[in-house]
């Protein structure tokens, strides 16, 4: 029998499935017992299998399904409003016509009750290989990572758990949820101003508005506006009718404001009507079946939307999206489309995740900062082109801000110029056949770049991941999976180190291991950690010093003379194994 504490994360799946809100601090415990008592399996597809088959199981779960609160959350009406209502709570997305078609068809049928109707479409999720599918269980992963951390800090107080009871703190909780994304970080999430909200009373209110002219002005607390776009080519493949246009008005309130807009629109792109008057929103979120924006020159500019805008959040597009968003908003973008391109400006940070599923993937990336833009990432691809210009890369005058670069999941053939002189972090996880190079000269200036890398993959004498930098110093640090055929190039460092927890082999034009590391004005080389270390070190200053002390892992080395003055490079060996060739090759 598991222990209670091992029901942790499925309770917070079914608070987040059946109530769309974080458990309370003692209905976790109660319910985490009662799944113990029960020999219940402690994950998602798991105990829906055994809904039929496990009495105990299914009384707690219908104790969900049939509840009060489950019922007013997704309603009594259609099969379909229930379903849709569903994915909208899990997934921030309607149902695609598929899906939405399988669960109706599902539940009509008796295969699948409403009572554990939301459970089955969360193990539907779990298991679903597809991009969307691993994308939607991304998500409910960001939304239980928060919940846990809500639960966890409200029992910190007293006050606050008894706080969190009846209908607005658990609205005040379930809005909250809905700000998660697929790129959110629950670590870094902030719950605790929630959490404050509801024990100060300031509860969030929730405005819907309709195909008339609406004139909405939030109250004290958190507000919420739900918005809804279309065209006529949306509304024929079933869309809803427009709320959001001219001569709407929508002023935001005294606290935290979002506008979530979901755009039924097809063939077009996604604009916001220049005559309503929108201001006062710090979070906006967008769902679209359209590009947004119709060209780099003319982008949708959600800066107008909020002086204070702390995220704008496009969590699905379909074609291309050109976006444009104020200083210290952090943007994340989400398309869908195999081939769309993105253009972005502004931004404190910056991440975009590409759709991966296309082998004919081809967009393009276009990062442009400005003065606050301190982050990009970039998550999923193949085939892509980035640039990512930092607003002063052409100034004499004023400082880069962009410092930090994130790539993951990158698979074959992709391009990335760095228009920065401020890079101190490079983030490469599962990156292959990829090209970093920085594009602004800063010989002379002192800098160090951090490089992280995780399971780089260029197994093959024809692809290798380059990185090329100005950097005076370069700190490369491994972890996670292994990394082959890296090759790095650093003209003006003058020192480098290695700290490999997990095996690092460089690529030297002809084959994979024996490695090939260009930095001609290194003197000091340091390798430390327990992972392998393979390199080819001739591409190092003369007299340079390699201090391998710190290792005790393999490592495989060539000092080969390649440079005339190899023969004085001195070679310092670990605790681990070292297989030294000096003067070969």
């Amino acid at each position: 029998m598991s222990s209670a504490s091992s029901y942790s994360t499925l309770v917070q799946e079914l608070y987040v499935a059946y109530f769309g809100r974080p458990a309370d601090y003692f209905g976790l415990q109660n319910f985490e017992a009662a799944l113990a008592a029960a020999n219940a399996p402690t994950d998602p597809a798991a105990l829906a299998a055994a809904y039929s088959t496990n009495a105990a199981v299914k009384t707690l779960v219908d104790s969900f399904g049939t509840s009060h609160e489950s019922t007013a959350l997704y309603g009594s009406g259609s099969t379909e409003s229930f379903v849709n209502a569903i994915f909208e709570n899990l997934f921030n997305r309607p149902a695609a016509v598929a899906g939405l078609t399988f669960w109706v068809n599902a539940i009509n049928s008796g295969a699948v009750s409403k009572g554990d109707a939301a459970l089955a479409i969360l193990a539907g999720a779990e298991s679903n290989s597809t991009t969307q599918g691993k994308a939607d269980w991304t998500l409910i992963g960001n939304k239980i990572g928060v919940a846990s951390s809500f639960t966890t800090a409200l029992g910190s107080s007293s006050s606050q758990i008894v706080a969190y009871a009846g209908a607005t703190a658990a609205q005040d909780a379930r809005l909250m949820l809905s700000g998660v994304t697929a790129s959110t970080t629950p670590a870094t999430f902030d719950v605790q101003t929630t959490i404050n909200n509801i024990v100060a009373g300031n509860s969030q209110n929730t405005y819907n508005l309709t195909t008339g002219v609406d004139t909405l002005t939030g109250g004290t607390g958190n507000n919420v506006f739900n918005a809804i776009l279309d065209n006529a080519t949306g509304l024929t493949a079933g869309g809803q009718a427009a709320t959001l246009q001219s001569f709407d008005s929508i002023t935001g309130g005294t606290l935290n404001n979002t506008l979530n807009i979901t755009d039924f629109g097809q063939s077009y792109f996604m604009t916001i009507p220049s005559g309503a008057a929108i201001s006062g929103i710090t979070t906006v979120n967008v769902n679209t079946l359209e590009s947004i924006g119709s060209s780099p020159s003319t982008p949708v500019d959600f800066s107008a939307l909020g002086a204070n805008m702390a995220a704008v959040n496009i969590n699905s597009s379909y074609g291309f999206d050109y976006v444009k968003v104020g200083t210290s908003t952090a943007l994340a973008v989400t398309n869908t489309f195999a081939n769309g391109d993105v253009y972005t400006t502004g931004g404190s940070s910056v991440t975009i995740n590409n759709n991966s599923s296309s082998s004919v993937q081809g967009n393009y990336i276009h990062v442009t900062g400005d003065a606050s833009t301190t982050s990009v990432t970039v998550n999923n691809g193949f085939n892509n082109t980035m640039v990512v210009y930092d607003a002063n890369y052409a100034s004499t005058s004023k400082a880069n801000t962009i410092s930090t670069v994130t790539l993951n999941n990158l698979n074959q053939y992709h391009s990335v110029n760095l228009y920065t002189s401020a890079l101190t972090q490079l983030n490469l996880t599962n990156v292959s056949n990829t090209w970093i190079n920085e594009q602004v000269d800063t010989t002379g200036t002192a800098r160090t770049l951090n490089v992280a890398l995780n399971g780089l993959d260029s197994a093959t004498p024809a692809s290798y991941t380059e990185v090329y930098t100005y950097a005076t110093t370069v700190d490369v640090a491994t972890s996670g999976a292994a990394s082959v055929g890296f090759y790095l190039y650093a003209g003006n460092a003058t020192t480098v180190a290695f700290n490999d927890a997990a095996d690092l082999s460089f690529f030297n034009g002809t084959s994979v291991g024996s490695g090939y590391l260009v930095a001609p004005s290194a003197t000091s080389v340091t390798i430390a950690g327990a992972g392998a270390f393979t390199a080819d070190l001739s591409g190092l200053a003369a007299g340079a010093a390699i201090n391998a002390s710190g290792s005790s892992g393999t490592i495989t080395v060539n000092m080969a003379s390649a440079n005339s003055g190899d023969a004085t490079q001195s070679f310092t060996g670990g605790t681990g194994q070292d297989i030294v060739t000096v003067g070969a090759g």
